[in-house]
C-alpha cells in the first residue's frame, strides 16, 4: 500500500474519533468523593480540637486519607465511628475503605482486605499510683488491669498471667479507673494515643511503664472485592514514602521518625558494629549483673511494699486506738479506731489535730514524753470507757522522739466485772437468804399460833388492837423471809402462751379491793398481746408494778394501763405493757437505782426487793423492765417482752 493510501485513511479516522469525544467528558475530583472512615476520637489518629469552632476533624489518618485523594485527584468525605460501625458501614458500601486502623482491630475471620502502612503504634502499660510496679505482663498477676472494648484478642493474653481484667469503652474511663484507684493498670493499644490524650487533657499522674508489650502496624481496610482501589492506593502510598511525605506525617502527628531513613546504618556498619562487639565483651557481665540485681531489687521492693500494707492494714483495722505524736505536739499518724473515738472525727476525709482529744489526752502524751510512760482511764461519749497507755518511741525521719498512745475499750470489761460483783452479792445475800429464813420462819410461826390463841380468848379492845398489831407485822416479816428465799432458791419456769393484757387484767382483779379509791384507765389496753412466759412469775411482776403505782398515790388518785405491740431495737415483735401512776414520780437520778437491791424511796415501809426481782425475771423471759418519769408528773414503769407472733 503506498504513503498516499495510508495517510488517505487516516484522514477519514481521525475526525470519526473527534466526534466521539464530547460524549466522554474528563474526569473531575469532585464529581467521586472517596469516602473514608475514621475511629471517633482516636488521637492523634483522628480526633477534633475542643477548641476549635469550627470543629474539623485533624489527625494522621485524616492527613494521610487527604494526601492520597489528592495523588489520586479526588477529594475525601470522612465518616467517624467505632470499629464495629465503620466496619459495617465497609461492608454494607456506604465508605470506600477506612483509614488508620491498628492491626489488632480487624477481627479474626472478617471479611476484608488491608493494606499496611509504615506507621505503626505501641501496645503500653499506664499506671496513676506511684506505689504499683508493672513494668511487663510478667507482673500482671494479682492485679486488675483496665482494657480497652476492642481488644479482645489480647484480653485472654491477659489473663493468662493471673490478671483480672475490667472492659472499659474509652481512653478516658479507663484514665479515670486509674485515678480512682479501681484499675492497678491501663493497658492501651496505642502509647501513642494515650500520650497524645493525657497531654491534650492535661491528666495527672498517669505515667507509661515498662517497654513496649507489641507493636502494631496502622492499616488501611477496604472491601474484599474492591481490588482496583487497594491497587491505586497502594501505589500511592509507595509515591509517598518515597517522596518523603510519610516521614512528615510521622514527624507531625509522632513527634519523632519511627522509621529512620536508610543510608546511615550502611555507611558506618563496620564501625558500629567493631564497636557494639567490643563493649558488649566489656559490659555482658555488667549487663547480667544488673539485670539480676534489678530483678533481686524488684522482688524485696514488692515484699517491703507488701509488709508495709499488712502493718498498715492491722494498724487500720484493730479495735483498739492507736495514735502518734511528734515533739511539736503534731499528730503524725492516728487509725480509724483512734479517729472515730479519741478525736472524735465524724468525716473519714477530714484531718483533725491533737485539740480534738481534749485536754486529758494532750496531759497524758506529756506525761509520757517527760516520765516514761502514762496510764488513765478515759470516759468517752455517753457510755464508752476507754483505757489509754502513752509511752515515748523514737522517731525514724527525725532525731527526737514520738509520744505514743494506745486506747483499749474496756465498756464490755467493766461491765462483766459489775456483773460478777453482782453475782457475788446475790450469792452471799442467797446464802444470807436461806440461813434468815429457816431462822426466822419457825419463831414468827410460834408468835402467830400464840396471838390467834390469845385473842380467842380475850375480847378487850385494847387487847385485841394490840394483837391485831401484833399479827400484821409478823405477816409482814413472813412476807420479807419468802422473798429472800425467792432470791435465794432457783425458780424454774414453766413456759406457756399467753395473753399479757388480758394477764393484767387478772392481776388488777387480785388488787380490785385496794382499787376503791383509784380512777382507772384501761382505754389503751390492746388485746391480744401474745407472748411466751411462765405465767405465776409475770404476775408476780405486773403485781409488784401495780402495788408500787398504788403505794406512791397513797391508794388515791389516777391509774393508766396500756398496752400495744411495737418493733424493738433489733426489728422484732415486742408486747409492752406500761404502768403509769399521779404520784410523786421518780428523780431523774434514781430512775435505775430503784432497781437495785434493797434500794427504797419509801424509808421504812419499803425493803428495795419488789422491783430488783421483777427485772431479773424480766430479762430471763428475754425483755426488759425499765422506769420513766414524764415532765406532767408521776411514774411510768414500762414492761417490754417478746412477743410470740412474729412478721
Amino acid at each position: 500500500m503506498s504513503q498516499q493510501s495510508i495517510f488517505r485513511r487516516l484522514f477519514c479516522i481521525i475526525p470519526a474519533l473527534l466526534c466521539l469525544i464530547p460524549f466522554c467528558p474528563p474526569a473531575r475530583a469532585d464529581d467521586a468523593p472517596l469516602r473514608v472512615g475514621v475511629m471517633r476520637a482516636r488521637p492523634p489518629i483522628a480526633f477534633r480540637y475542643p477548641d476549635d469552632p469550627e470543629r474539623r476533624l485533624s489527625g494522621l489518618a485524616v492527613d494521610l486519607a487527604e494526601k492520597l485523594g489528592q495523588a489520586m485527584d479526588r477529594r475525601c468525605v470522612f465518616t467517624e465511628g467505632n470499629r464495629d460501625e465503620l466496619l459495617d458501614m465497609l461492608a454494607k458500601g456506604n465508605i470506600d475503605y477506612i483509614c488508620g486502623l491498628p492491626q489488632p482491630l480487624v477481627p479474626d475471620g472478617a471479611r476484608v482486605q488491608t493494606l499496611t502502612t509504615s506507621f505503626a503504634t505501641n501496645r503500653r502499660i499506664l499506671v496513676g499510683n506511684s506505689d504499683i510496679y508493672i513494668n511487663s505482663e510478667q507482673d500482671y498477676k494479682g492485679h486488675t488491669i483496665a482494657l480497652l472494648d476492642d481488644s479482645e484478642k489480647y484480653q485472654p493474653v491477659a489473663e493468662s498471667y493471673g490478671a483480672r481484667t475490667i472492659k472499659v469503652f474509652s481512653y478516658q474511663e479507663g484514665f479515670a479507673l486509674l485515678a480512682a484507684g479501681k484499675a492497678d493498670a491501663f493497658v492501651v493499644p496505642s502509647g501513642e494515643i494515650a500520650s497524645y490524650l493525657v497531654m491534650m487533657e492535661q491528666v495527672p499522674d498517669i505515667r507509661l511503664m515498662g517497654m513496649s508489650l507489641e507493636r502494631y502496624p496502622t492499616l488501611i481496610v477496604l472491601a474484599p472485592d474492591n481490588i482496583a482501589l487497594k491497587t491505586r492506593l497502594s501505589g500511592e502510598l509507595v509515591r509517598l514514602e518515597e517522596a518523603g511525605e510519610l516521614e512528615n506525617l510521622r514527624e507531625k502527628w509522632f513527634g519523632r521518625p519511627l522509621i529512620h531513613r536508610p543510608g546511615l546504618w550502611d555507611q558506618y556498619r563496620d564501625v558500629i558494629l567493631t564497636s557494639l562487639g567490643i563493649l558488649l565483651l566489656l559490659l555482658c557481665l555488667g549487663l547480667t549483673w544488673t539485670i539480676l540485681l534489678r530483678r533481686r531489687i524488684r522482688a524485696v521492693t514488692r515484699s517491703l511494699l507488701r509488709s508495709e500494707r499488712r502493718f498498715q492494714a492491722l494498724l487500720e483495722a484493730s479495735p483498739d486506738a492507736i495514735l502518734s505524736v511528734d515533739a511539736e505536739g503534731k499528730l503524725r499518724f492516728a487509725n480509724q479506731s483512734a479517729l472515730a473515738h479519741l478525736l472524735e472525727c465524724k468525716e473519714p476525709q477530714s484531718h483533725p489535730d491533737l485539740e480534738c482529744g481534749g485536754r486529758d489526752l494532750i496531759e497524758l502524751l506529756q506525761d509520757a514524753r517527760q516520765k516514761g510512760c502514762a496510764k488513765m482511764t478515759l470516759p468517752l461519749g455517753k457510755d464508752k470507757i476507754f483505757e489509754v497507755i502513752a509511752f515515748p518511741a523514737p522517731d525514724a525521719d527525725k532525731d527526737s522522739s514520738l509520744s505514743c498512745c494506745i486506747a483499749r475499750d474496756v465498756t464490755e470489761r467493766r461491765l462483766m466485772e459489775q456483773e460478777l460483783i453482782q453475782t457475788e452479792r446475790l450469792a452471799v445475800i442467797g446464802r444470807l437468804a436461806a440461813g434468815v429464813a429457816h431462822e426466822i420462819n419457825n419463831p414468827l410461826g410460834i408468835v402467830r399460833t400464840n396471838a390467834d390463841i390469845v385473842r380467842n380468848l380475850s375480847e378487850h379492845p385494847v387487847v385485841l388492837e394490840r394483837l391485831e398489831v401484833l399479827r400484821r407485822n409478823v405477816d409482814r416479816a413472813a412476807d420479807i423471809t419468802r422473798k429472800l428465799l425467792r432470791l435465794a432458791l432457783p425458780q424454774t419456769m414453766e413456759t406457756k402462751a399467753l395473753d399479757l393484757a388480758e394477764l393484767a387484767r387478772e392481776c388488777l382483779s387480785f388488787l380490785s379491793p385496794r382499787l376503791a379509791r383509784i380512777e382507772l384507765n384501761l382505754d389503751d389496753l390492746a388485746s391480744p398481746l401474745p407472748i411466751l412466759g411462765d405465767r405465776t412469775q409475770l404476775e408476780q411482776i405486773i403485781i409488784n408494778l401495780l402495788i408500787n403505782a398504788l403505794e406512791s398515790m397513797n391508794f388515791k388518785g389516777k391509774l393508766w394501763i396500756s398496752g400495744t405491740l411495737e418493733s424493738g431495737p433489733d426489728g422484732r415483735k415486742e408486747a409492752v405493757l406500761r404502768v403509769r401512776d399521779s404520784g410523786t414520780g421518780i428523780a431523774p437520778d434514781a430512775l435505775e437505782q430503784i432497781f437495785d437491791l434493797f434500794y427504797t424511796t419509801r424509808s421504812s415501809e419499803g425493803f428495795g426487793i419488789g422491783l430488783f426481782v421483777s427485772r431479773r425475771i424480766a430479762e430471763q423471759h428475754g425483755g426488759t423492765l425499765r422506769a420513766e418519769s414524764p415532765a406532767e408528773g408521776g411514774a411510768v414503769m414500762i414492761l417490754s417482752l417478746p412477743s410470740s407472733i412474729q412478721d
